[in-house]
């Protein structure tokens, strides 16, 4: 894990949460995913075209403007 890029909080209805986003290095191994249907590897600058659950998109947002 790298540098630490942003957190940002979210209040859905039924639970609050905190988003915390780092650079990251894959270096090897299988993805297991255990609450998502799909994994794409895109550029920072597509992550908005994709349709991101509320609490995403903010830090989406700051992603895509670096």
């Amino acid at each position: 894990m790298g540098e630490f890029i942003t957190s940002k909080k979210y209040q859905y209805d039924h639970i609050a949460i905190e988003l915390l986003a780092f650079h990251v290095k894959y270096i090897s191994g299988e993805f297991i995913l255990t609450d998502h249907d799909i994994i794409e590897w895109v550029a920072p600058a597509e992550l908005l075209d994709y349709d991101l659950a509320e609490a995403d998109v903010p830090i989406a947002q700051v992603i895509a403007s670096q």
